[in-house]
């Protein structure tokens, strides 16, 4: 029987009992397989891994009830029973490791990685993306990336940029055309020259537009760098220091943003991020506490029957 013979909306269902190992291989049939899948599956979520390799995961397996590095660990070991095969991509053939999860393409060259992202973006409808670039890629798939992202009209989730021996001229232009990812961007680039400029039109393309960012994080600041990043914030709004570590920006239009400084990086919040930022903490100390409490009462009992083996 030819699958893509039956009517949309008995294929909506079919495809919705697929895993992306049988959707991706459909996808490589023909152009109409590619269209019907992408007209007829659901909105997936997809988390894009790029270094000298690039991982994609699928958003069932990524929102799992695990934590993240139970999770990697689990879809790692489901990955090395997977048999890298021969696949041919939009004329080109491509190495890849694929299970019902996503995918693995090892050491892959940066076009062949923007090639294989492209083509599934290009098949499934309307996916939101989680993103995460790790050396040593270079800062030109970044942008390219995100031009891709911006193309096809497509929302980014989370994005982390993760690479230390960046040096060019793309870091202002990727933090710039950030503000339009909706949850969390983090940026570590030792080696990046980030201006007044750059902070000026991203404070103000964030703060002055209803954009749907949240929360910011920039890593490896030193302390003239943050006198500059809060000489650009008086120029949005009045600064008050209101904790230890956090400064709150006013703006005359009533608008709320909160400044977090900690050793060598600084967060950038939104209102609700920093009060569920204020949440999260006080979990985090109320584990440290109970941790301590634990460790505490096995030291006493070590010490009043050392030859006990005593767990904590």
């Amino acid at each position: 029987m030819d699958l893509l013979r039956l009517p949309l909306l008995v294929l909506i269902d079919i495809f919705k009992n697929m895993n992306f190992k049988e959707k991706f291989l459909i996808s490589l049939l023909s152009k109409r397989a590619r269209n019907t899948l992408k007209l007829t599956s659901a909105k997936p979520h997809f988390l894009f891994e790029f270094s000298d390799s690039l991982v994609i995961y699928i958003e069932q397996y990524w929102f799992s009830t695990h934590s993240p590095a139970v999770w990697k660990y689990k879809w790692r070991r489901r990955m090395e029973k997977a048999v890298e095969e021969d696949y041919l991509i939009e004329g080109e053939v491509v190495r890849l490791k694929v299970n019902s999860d996503g995918f693995y393409a090892r050491s892959q060259t940066p076009r062949n990685q923007l090639l294989l992202a492209g083509h599934v973006l290009d098949t499934f409808r309307k996916p939101t993306i989680s993103v995460k670039f790790s050396d040593p890629t270079l800062p030109s798939t970044v942008s390219e990336f995100i031009n891709m992202i911006h193309e096809r009209h497509l929302s980014m989730k989370t994005f982390t940029h993760n690479i230390i021996r960046s040096t060019s001229q793309f870091v202002p232009e990727i933090v710039y055309k950030c503000t339009e990812v909706t949850d969390f961007i983090s940026i570590h680039c030792g080696y990046s020259i980030r201006t007044a400029e750059t902070y000026n039109s991203f404070f103000s393309k964030w703060m002055g537009s209803n954009v749907r960012l949240q929360k910011l994080e920039m890593l490896c600041i030193e302390e003239p760098e943050y006198l500059m990043i809060m000489e650009e914030l008086s120029k949005q709004g009045t600064l008050h220091q209101i904790a230890r570590f956090w400064v709150k920006v006013e703006r005359r239009d009533g608008s709320e943003y909160f400044i977090r400084k900690s050793n060598n990086y600084v967060q950038f919040h939104t209102k609700k991020s920093y009060l569920e930022q204020l949440k999260e903490d006080e979990l985090e100390s109320a584990r440290r506490a109970h941790d301590r409490q634990l460790y505490i009462l096995w030291r006493i009992r070590q010490l009043l029957n050392p030859q006990a083996n005593w767990m904590i």
